[in-house]
């Protein structure tokens, strides 16, 4: 709320803008133990959708990317080895590819899953 307070009018001075926001797909459906972390990433997606629309007409895009499990050290979770993980490299190439879409153009909401499982 603060970087986007901070952030749209700047935006809107230069007359243009893109803001990335890193949500999380525990937004999406529960995660047991992790209730307090997914409403946070449900806020997220819901202040980020409702400021795009206020300031589309700026020249302001904001877009949310929700990736699944990514493979960090996150408070001391452990994950399901079993289950296929997201490395950083690539939570960070789908913000470049957010990043570098046609002025005129952009995507609001992004789900992003691992293809396969990972050993």
């Amino acid at each position: 709320m603060l970087t986007l307070a901070e952030l749209i009018p700047r935006m809107k001075k230069q007359g243009y803008g893109h803001i990335i926001n890193v949500s999380s797909m525990a937004s999406k459906q529960g995660v047991p133990t992790m209730g307090v972390y997914a409403a946070s990433k449900a806020a997220l997606n819901i202040l980020s959708e409702s400021a795009a629309k206020e300031v589309r007409e700026d020249n302001i895009k904001i877009s949310v990317l929700a990736p699944g499990s990514v493979d960090t050290p996150f408070a001391g979770r452990k994950l399901d080895p079993k289950k296929g993980r997201l490395e950083a490299a690539d939570v960070a190439e789908a913000v470049v590819h957010l990043a570098s879409q046609p002025h005129n153009a952009w995507t609001s909401f992004s789900e992003m899953r691992t293809l396969v499982t990972r050993k």
